[in-house]
């Protein structure tokens, strides 16, 4: 990887860079590294978060679904889950039954 923006320096975000792929392919784009263990963490729960609120979305919509109170419930909780500093990324809601 070449770094455009400073060829003397290490690529920090937002510098442009160069590779080339195995085919050959030059390509050009605006680095980022790599997220943190955190940061990955953090990303991985939203994702779980996300596949678990799209998951109970038809249960949320229909009114005689069985146990929908606890899973309106646990879809606020997993709402809010992110701005919750003391359980964000590592202790997710649980759905009551």
């Amino acid at each position: 990887m070449r770094n455009l923006t400073n060829p003397d320096e290490a690529p920090v975000l937002g510098d442009l860079v160069q590779t080339t792929s195995d085919g050959g392919t030059v390509v050009t784009f605006n680095y980022m590294p790599p997220p943190t263990e955190d940061e990955q963490a953090a990303m991985d729960a939203r994702q779980w978060r996300d596949n678990e609120l799209a998951f109970y979305d038809k249960a949320a919509q229909i009114g005689d679904w069985p146990n929908r109170t606890n899973i309106l419930l646990y879809r606020t909780a997993l709402r809010s889950w992110p701005e919750d500093a003391d359980n964000f990324p590592d202790t997710p809601p649980v759905l009551a039954t």
